[in-house]
């Protein structure tokens, strides 16, 4: 038995509807195949109407395979695909302008792949980015409140590809940005990295020190042009649901992890503000002049075993890496 709920339209899409996304079991982060089906597993003895009971673990799979090749968020026609949303609103801001869209020329895997469009999408991830459809997690707790108490001591994985065509623009300093968005949809949470166009490609994060009140820069890596690049970022909460003992592992192609605590909700203690949480990835870009991205094989998923700090390593609070200071001020 296959098991896979597709929609290609959604009107009026919400955070609650998770339309052409596959849901899917696998034991761990080994052999992804982005949009295909996967077997559902029975749950013990057949019952009386021998009938096979749903297994659905809580992972999104996005391959853009089955996506219409347009805009994702159309807001003139009433349509946003896929169960994407902008956060809190229901369409992208900008989609009359912007020129997002689902291509057929690009792609990691299979034939198509999203593309940002050569204008801005929006400064940053809060109300009118794109967000992704969100775990089930998310969408089944009564609040946020419960919420945010869910995910102490999980682990989230969020995987995705970027390429950058040296043809669309190069060394013009735009910039792509990728968060959680939080459960609300107005604002960035978790993760984060830019990556940015100069000569070849920055890809960085930021980290915030509680005692000096000071963002760091902390690159991740110089990546090239016309290829893609694979994104994989593993945040666990903490149980104590202090911030600053969270984890974040940032891996890059496959190379070596990188432990930065990703700056936002530290920033929000140090501030008194309430931290916020979310599943979905939210995506921005920002400095003009602004050229676009291709993004492909959005995988999200809780898996089952959360990830434990390395021997040896010092949280970020203290010395983990001699990081670069962006001299300009962080655009974080």
């Amino acid at each position: 038995m296959m098991f896979r709920r597709t929609t290609k339209r959604v009107l009026n899409a919400t955070k609650n509807t998770p339309a052409n996304v596959t849901y899917s079991g696998l034991g761990y982060f080994t052999g992804w195949q982005i949009g295909k089906s996967r077997n559902v597993y029975r749950l013990g003895p057949l019952q009386e109407e021998q009938k096979e009971e749903e297994v659905v673990p809580d992972e999104i799979i996005i391959g853009f395979e089955d996506y219409l090749v347009e805009p994702i968020s159309q807001s003139a026609n009433n349509v946003i695909q896929a169960g994407w949303s902008g956060g809190s609103n229901t369409y992208f801001d900008n989609d009359s302008t912007d020129s997002e869209t689902i291509v057929n020329t690009q792609a990691f895997e299979g034939s198509q792949s999203w593309f940002t469009g050569n204008s801005q999408l929006y400064g940053n991830p809060g109300i009118g980015s794109p967000f992704t459809p969100a775990l089930r997690l998310e969408n089944e707790a009564a609040d946020e409140t419960s919420f945010n108490t869910s995910l102490r001591g999980k682990t989230f994985c969020s995987i995705f590809y970027v390429y950058a065509d040296s043809t669309d623009g190069t060394n013009d300093g735009s910039l792509l940005k990728i968060y959680n968005g939080s459960y609300r949809g107005d604002d960035r949470t978790g993760f984060n990295i830019n990556i940015t166009k100069g000569a070849s490609l920055t890809a960085t994060s930021y980290t915030y020190d509680i005692n000096t009140n000071a963002f760091t820069e902390v690159p991740l890596g110089t990546l090239a042009y016309d290829t893609w690049h694979k994104f994989e970022v593993f945040v666990t909460y903490a149980v104590d649901g202090d911030p600053e003992n969270d984890v974040f592992k940032y891996i890059v192609n496959d190379g070596t992890p990188d432990y930065i605590l990703s700056w936002s909700n530290v920033w929000r203690k140090d501030n008194s503000f309430t931290p916020v949480y979310g599943t979905r990835l939210a995506f921005a870009t920002g400095t003009d002049p602004e050229s676009g991205w291709y993004i492909d094989n959005i995988s999200i998923k809780d898996p089952p075993t959360p990830q434990t700090v390395p021997v040896g390593y010092t949280m970020p609070t203290g010395n983990v890496v001699t990081p670069v200071i962006n001299g300009n001020g962080p655009e974080i």
